[in-house]
């Protein structure tokens, strides 16, 4: 990179250069290794930089407004994910010390050269599913090679000049991650090789090759969200309405308003599927006449809280206006006093 200046105290930028192969490796290893799209980045303040550059981190200008939150930040903290599939690699790169990061980009390059990237990359824009999964959707990457599926067990298999590209297996990445196949989700359950693996449910799939999609590992278990009202029951649990049993309700213990259920019994008789529908339409007008009960009940409760709630300011209100006429009076004895006292001073 060759540093040009066009003024030091307004902006300094850098102009792309001649790149050596090394460097093209580099920038292709960390520019595919991470998601740079999501990258967040916190900055602390100036006193969190040496005291001499205090002065000059303050008087900063430049055009670019985050350029300059960089530059005339003390400390910056970057959270930067690393994409599916490439987690091995950067671990790698992480665990070789510095003095030896050569090798490590060198046996990059030679990978690189022996892949043949002439042909054309595959046109996936017709692809509905990969559009909406990898264009809508950053949680999925479409992965390199396609999998053998042989029901739960799966084999990768590379493609050809992007062996590079190939997911490698690692039973500490890799196990629970998500795998998408063909619009279903499949969860990874355990590794024999860094090509061989098997999903916690069968595909129904035997000796065929399919496109699939890499997504993430979940962190910790799933939880139970519960609904925040008594008004919203799920299918089958209609015995939960004022606290019925499943018994109690199997049996019809709940009483429905009378009027609906002469209506829709009348109704359900002039149906040809026979009483049975009637007997159905009668249990659901049961289920809505309870509803229909809480809601009223729920309805009474805010009525109430709210004239609790009137009554309670109307309360402090005349506390209020009590002590205000106390203040008064007072204030009126004093004025009282300061006037004889000023007469008083007079006549004398």
């Amino acid at each position: 990179m060759e540093e040009v200046g066009i003024d030091d105290d307004v902006y300094t930028f850098y102009q792309p250069g001649r790149c050596s192969r090394r460097s093209q490796t580099k920038i292709a290893f960390f520019d595919g290794a991470f998601e740079w799209h999501d990258m967040l980045t916190f900055y602390a303040g100036y006193e969190f930089a040496e005291q001499e550059t205090w002065s000059p981190r303050m008087e900063l200008r430049t055009i670019d407004e985050k350029h300059r939150q960089f530059l005339s930040a003390g400390v910056a903290r970057v959270m930067l994910p690393v994409t599916p599939g490439s987690e091995a690699k950067v671990l790698q790169l992480l665990d070789t010390p510095l003095a030896n990061q050569e090798t490590f980009f060198a046996k990059l390059e030679a990978d690189a050269d022996e892949a043949n990237f002439a042909g054309e990359l595959p046109d996936i824009s017709a692809n509905l599913l990969r559009e909406i999964l990898c264009e809508r959707n950053d949680q999925y990457r479409l992965g390199a090679g396609s999998l053998r599926l042989n029901d739960a067990d799966f084999t990768i298999i590379p493609e050809i000049a992007f062996e590079r590209l190939t997911w490698v297996l690692d039973e500490k990445l890799d196990v629970g991650r998500e795998v998408m196949i063909e619009g279903t989700q499949y969860i990874v359950k355990s590794i024999s090789s860094p090509t061989q693996g098997t999903f916690t449910t069968g595909t129904g799939r035997v000796g065929v090759e399919v496109d699939y999609y890499l997504g993430a590992v979940p962190i910790g278990d799933s939880w139970i969200e519960y609904v925040p009202t008594p008004l919203v029951i799920l299918g089958g649990q209609e015995y939960k309405l004022g606290g019925l049993s499943a018994s109690e309700c199997s049996s019809s213990t709940v009483a429905p308003d009378a009027g609906l259920e002469a209506s829709v019994a009348q109704i359900a008789r002039t149906l040809t599927a026979g009483p049975a529908v009637a007997e159905n339409v009668v249990a659901h007008v049961a289920t809505l006449s309870e509803i229909k009960r809480l809601e009223g009940e729920h309805q009474a409760r805010i009525e109430q809280n709210l004239k609790d709630n009137h009554d309670s300011q109307l309360k402090v209100l005349d506390r209020s206006a009590s002590r205000l006429k106390v203040v008064d009076d007072l204030l009126a004895k004093q004025r009282q006093l300061l006037e004889e006292n000023s007469k008083r001073k007079k006549d004398k």
